[in-house]
């Protein structure tokens, strides 16, 4: 059966002591101003002197936020539903008149079409048959015409659950290295599309970045936010930066699109409101589109997704929050497992830890922060926000970094330099959980800024190599060795410097410099190099004293004899006055 699994945001409670570092109470929105009447209460409760927390909350006394106490209930989690609709795309040599007849046959009333995708959205007669009857006959009998044909999935967003407002919670921007992005680009001149269920524009931190976007659902320009799940998620790209309030969005100078797909208050929608909206962001130069949905078993949206990659967008959505691998039920919708044209982001915790709540799978591309995520609530208010839904917009607001340092970045540029500067967590390597590893902001942006004319042209110096030592020294010899370096692309060598004169280059970690002088002193450095000639700064340097070589005789024979003379010639490991006694023994 077609399940697309959806997001679930998790709260827990927990004791005040921890709510004062930003993480969730009784799943509570609590304004600064009435918390700080409260927290006396909640302090006794976690033996938390009231002092303590007055003390804890005066960082943050001069937030706006607005004199409320609001309980919110997590919403149950809501499975896919089937509905009375289908999406069929046919293939380009059908014709309208075996269309036409499909139609008939089957009972099907036209409702709409994805012009971009070729694909028709039909009613079905339900007092014949349910879509997937319908759909399971189509996949039988008309495989000549049809390209491919689903049920028209109604799927759920994830549900996000606040706590009080708290900037220093905002952990992530260091820990994916956002702030030293910001020496090179804070986003502007991109506009990164929210496809959700609205934005609140009216916000204090979002209302200078928020633009004009579109409701799929209407066909109009209301994106008024009816779920408080995409208000959140906008924050986390694109909060205002140096406006002396609530927080900082990972691409704070980014433009912020919304763009609608919920049909009601609960946040859902179908697979071809998706896709509309997909092949909407896309005609209107949309290069980045974030959305915390997981659409797993619509076809239609992974069709829209590669069209969004032909005009040079990327598609970024989440793994979800059940906390299993998901990679059967990937498998059993696409074969191919990984679609190349969708970015599928997991979550992680302040150890760089999978949460264990985040879905994994062979579908997952990358792993950022998902807990607890500082953001900006439907209300005016801020809060913390949990799930895999603010993964997916601090990798968009990395992406959105990425195409403000270099706007002509290909989509497939994009993703590949998103993969390749990510840090590696868990197995060496892509892995099931994290991908290829955990977003990293400043490596992103600095490999987009060198790419040039479809080549990336790396500037980037490896680190600089630590630990030079030197080791097993003799009069003749000494052993170095240092700690490997590191590097965006990779380490291609070592250069290895004696007296500040090259000696060499070697590709490991470990060199012995022969041919040296007894009782003499040198000195050693190292410098790491890539393959784009970039060299790190010097390692630190190390000195050291040759011994006193011990005298040897390497060789000896006799070149020339005759009846009464011989020459004897003698090779000595230093310098020496060489004895030959001759004569009978």
């Amino acid at each position: 059966m077609n399940t697309p699994k959806i997001n679930e945001e998790f709260c827990s409670e927990q004791t005040a002591a921890k709510l004062m570092w930003g993480l969730l109470f009784a799943c509570t929105v609590v304004s600064l101003n009435l918390m700080i009447e409260q927290i006396g209460d909640y302090a006794k409760e976690s033996e938390l002197a009231y002092g303590q927390a007055q003390t804890a909350l005066s960082s943050n006394a001069s937030q706006k936020a607005k004199n409320v106490l609001e309980t919110i209930d997590p919403p149950a989690f809501r499975a896919p539903e089937e509905t009375d609709s289908i999406i069929v795309k046919y293939k380009d040599a059908t014709t309208k008149i075996q269309k036409g007849n499909i139609e008939k046959a089957e009972g099907l009333t036209r409702k709409g079409t994805i012009d971009q995708l070729n694909v028709v959205v039909y009613d079905v007669d339900t007092s014949k048959d349910t879509g997937r009857e319908v759909t399971e006959r189509m996949k039988l009998n008309r495989k000549g015409e049809v390209e491919f044909v689903e049920v028209n999935m109604r799927v759920y967003p994830a549900a996000y659950v606040p706590n009080d407002p708290y900037y220093g919670g905002e952990w992530h921007i260091p820990k994916i290295q956002a702030d030293m992005a910001w020496d090179m680009t804070k986003g502007a001149g991109v506009t990164i599309a929210v496809m959700d269920g609205g934005v609140n524009c009216a916000h204090p931190d979002l209302s200078a970045n928020c633009v004009t976007g579109y409701n799929v659902v209407t066909g109009t320009t209301d994106t008024t936010d009816i779920t408080g799940h995409g208000t959140a998620v906008a924050g986390t790209i694109a909060s205002v930066g140096d406006n002396g309030t609530g927080g900082t969005g990972v691409a704070y100078q980014s433009k912020i699109m919304p763009i609608n797909i919920a049909t009601d208050s609960t946040g859902a929608t179908t697979c071809d409101v998706g896709a509309r909206a997909i092949t909407w962001a896309a005609d209107h130069g949309i290069k980045v589109l974030s959305n915390s949905y997981n659409w797993i078993g619509c076809t239609v949206t992974n069709s829209a997704a590669a069209y969004l990659a032909s005009k040079g967008g990327v598609y970024v959505r989440a793994a979800g929050n059940e906390g299993i691998d998901q990679t059967a039920l990937v498998t059993q919708w696409d074969p191919s497992v990984n679609d190349p044209n969708i970015v599928v982001v997991s979550a992680t915790d302040v150890n760089d830890v999978r949460t264990s709540w985040s879905t994994y799978g062979k579908h997952v591309d990358i792993s950022a922060p998902g807990t607890p995520i500082y953001c900006t609530q439907v209300n005016g208010g801020y809060g913390n926000c949990w799930g895999t839904s603010f993964s997916v917009p601090i990798v968009s607001g990395v992406l959105g970094l990425m195409y403000s340092a270099n706007p002509a970045l290909s989509a497939d540029q994009a993703r590949n330099i998103l993969f390749s500067t990510a840090d590696d967590l868990g197995p060496t390597g892509w892995d099931i959980e994290y991908g290829y590893g955990r977003v990293n902001a400043a490596r992103a942006v600095a490999l987009a800024q060198s790419t040039n004319g479809g080549n990336v042209v790396d500037t980037l110096p490896p680190s600089v190599p630590q630990g030079l030592t030197a080791s097993n020294v003799t009069g003749a010899s000494v052993t170095l060795s240092w700690s490997p370096a590191t590097d965006n692309v990779g380490v291609a060598g070592y250069d290895v410097y004696q007296n500040g004169t090259k000696l060499t280059t070697v590709s490991g970690t470990l060199y012995t410099s022969n041919g040296l002088s007894e009782l003499t002193s040198y000195s050693y450095t190292v410098f790491a190099r890539d393959a784009a000639g970039n060299t790190s700064s010097s390692s630190n340097q190390v000195s050291t004293t040759t011994l006193t070589a011990p005298l040897s005789i390497m060789s000896s024979a006799v070149t020339v004899k005759t009846g009464t003379t011989a020459t004897v010639a003698v090779t000595t490991s230093k310098a020496a006055t060489i004895t030959v006694k001759y004569g009978l023994t």
